[in-house]
C-alpha cells in the first residue's frame, strides 16, 4: 500500500492532519472535504513524502465513472485544453492528465475509507466520527456549472468505450451507468 502511494505526483493534492490522510481524486468533491479539513488544522501538501503510515484512517473520494467524465469534458472545454464531441475525449482519454495509469481512481486501494460522491456527507460524517474529530457541514465548491444530468451526454456507443476503457475502476467501485 505504501509503495503505490510514493507514486503520486504533483498534480494530486493530499490533505495530512494528525488523525488522517486524505487522497484526493480530482472532481470528486476533494476542494470542498480539504477546505473543511483545512478548517480543521488540516495541510495540503503536493510532492510529499511518505507520512501516510502514521495516519490511522487513509481516505479518498470517489464517482460515478460515467457523471466524472462527463464533469471533465466539460471543464476541459471551458479551459480551451479539448475541443471537440464527447466520444473522441473518451477515446483519447491517454492524453489528458487526469488518470494515472489508465485509471480514474488510483488510490482507492490504498484507502481504508472510500468516500462516494453521492453519499459525500454521510460519509464525511462517518469519517469525521471514526477518527474523533468534529462534525462540519461540507459545502459545494468548484462545481462544474450548468450542466445536464451525466445520463443525457451518452449513447450505446460512448457508454461501452467508458466500459472498456474503465472497467477497473467500475469493478471496484460497483457503479453501474
Amino acid at each position: 500500500m505504501i509503495d503505490e502511494l510514493n507514486c503520486c505526483d504533483d498534480k494530486m493534492s493530499v490533505l495530512f492532519h494528525k488523525k488522517l490522510v486524505f487522497l484526493d481524486h480530482p472532481r470528486t468533491a476533494g476542494t470542498s472535504v480539504q477546505y473543511c479539513l483545512g478548517k480543521l488544522g488540516g495541510k495540503t501538501q503536493k510532492r510529499h513524502s511518505m507520512i501516510y503510515e502514521k495516519a490511522p484512517i487513509i481516505f479518498s473520494t470517489v464517482r460515478n465513472p460515467y457523471d466524472l467524465l462527463v464533469s471533465w469534458w466539460l471543464i476541459l472545454m471551458r479551459r480551451n485544453h479539448f475541443d471537440g464531441d464527447f466520444l473522441p475525449f473518451i477515446t483519447s482519454y491517454q492524453n489528458y492528465n487526469f488518470t494515472r495509469g489508465g485509471r480514474l481512481f488510483y488510490f482507492v486501494e490504498a484507502s481504508t475509507d472510500i468516500l462516494r460522491f453521492e453519499t459525500l456527507q454521510e460519509d464525511f460524517s462517518r469519517v469525521m466520527e471514526k477518527a474523533g474529530l468534529p462534525q462540519n457541514k461540507l459545502h459545494h465548491r468548484n462545481a462544474t456549472a450548468h450542466r445536464k444530468p451525466y445520463q443525457e451526454y451518452y449513447t450505446s456507443e460512448i457508454i461501452q468505450a467508458v466500459k472498456d476503457r474503465f472497467v477497473l475502476d467500475l469493478e471496484f467501485t460497483g457503479y453501474e451507468f
